[in-house]
């Protein structure tokens, strides 16, 4: 056997900090997350949008042609 003294009990003080700590980094990844599928989303539109506008003057050319 070794010479280590018996292991302690864990510092509950220390693993609820640790808790928290955790909690708060999750939830900012989360906020991250969310903010960058709204992004996607937003530029999703915008580009379906510059697609439409497209092929409407496509069509409004060969309307005049």
């Amino acid at each position: 056997m070794t010479n280590q003294p018996p292991s302690s009990p864990p510092n509950l003080d220390l693993q609820k900090w640790a808790h928290e700590q955790n909690t708060k980094a999750a939830e900012r990844a989360h906020d991250k997350s969310e903010e960058f599928v709204l992004q996607v989303n937003e530029a999703a539109i915008n580009g379906s949008n510059l697609a439409l506008r497209g092929v409407d003057r496509m069509i409004g050319g060969a309307l005049t042609a």
